[in-house]
């Protein structure tokens, strides 16, 4: 897993990208991945990070998160 800092050119805002890579990741830590994407979905706060969007490209997982 690594998370890196960019800013979305389209909406011009600042978001962080979590990419998880699905080959070396156990079952369970993708199970895991599941339950924190179906929680940030429902979360909104101003203190904490508002998932972006989600997408699966080439056996990887990449959740951007707003901040």
């Amino acid at each position: 897993m690594s998370i890196a800092a960019t800013h979305d050119l389209t909406d011009d805002k600042k978001v962080a990208v979590k990419i998880i890579n699905t080959k070396t990741t156990s079952p369970n830590d993708l199970e895991k991945v599941k339950r924190e994407v179906q929680i940030m979905k429902q979360l909104s706060h101003p203190h904490i990070v508002k998932l972006y969007f989600l997408f699966l490209f080439l056996l990887s997982f990449f959740l951007f998160y707003v901040w």
